[in-house]
């Protein structure tokens, strides 16, 4: 996902209800914060959300995603893979609403480093190419298959 992309698609997610601050994270860094706290504050909340996925999987549990209420406000996270999403709102009657909106940011997010990443590395150089002996072959949406001796009529 470019920059311009990701800038709009989190706004949307940011005007989504009652939300006050998303903050996605792979593994222990941090990728986007934009929460009204400062570091200190999103260092702490990202070692107490690693606190609470460490409890799932010591209980051999995996959560899609979790929803919780706090002083001050409510928090959804959604789980994919090695990335988490953290998105702060007030209204608590919002979070399925919430939660739709951040799982396709999170669906988007991921898809859009995925492409970038399988780009990244799928790039043959021109000796594979020449190298792989593709004479003779012909696409299967194509490929025609003809009798290899002809057919005698029977009598």
């Amino acid at each position: 996902m470019s920059p311009k992309g990701l800038a709009s698609v989190l706004k949307a997610l940011k005007k989504s209800g009652s939300v006050f601050g998303v903050l996605l994270s792979k593994g222990h860094d941090t990728v986007i914060s934009d929460v009204p706290y400062g570091p200190e504050s999103v260092e702490e909340l990202s070692g107490i959300l690693d606190d609470i996925s460490y409890y799932f999987a010591q209980e051999k549990r995996n959560p899609d995603q979790l929803a919780f209420s706090y002083d001050g406000g409510n928090l959804v996270i959604l789980f994919k893979g090695d990335y988490r999403l953290v998105v702060l709102h007030h209204n608590s009657g919002e979070a399925d609403f919430i939660s739709k909106s951040a799982t396709v940011f999170l669906r988007d997010y991921v898809t859009g480093e995925a492409v970038r990443s399988f780009k990244a590395t799928s790039r043959p150089s021109a000796s594979v190419v020449e190298n792989q002996g593709t004479e003779g072959v012909v696409p299967a949406r194509t490929r025609t298959v003809a009798p290899t001796a002809p057919i005698a009529p029977s009598v």
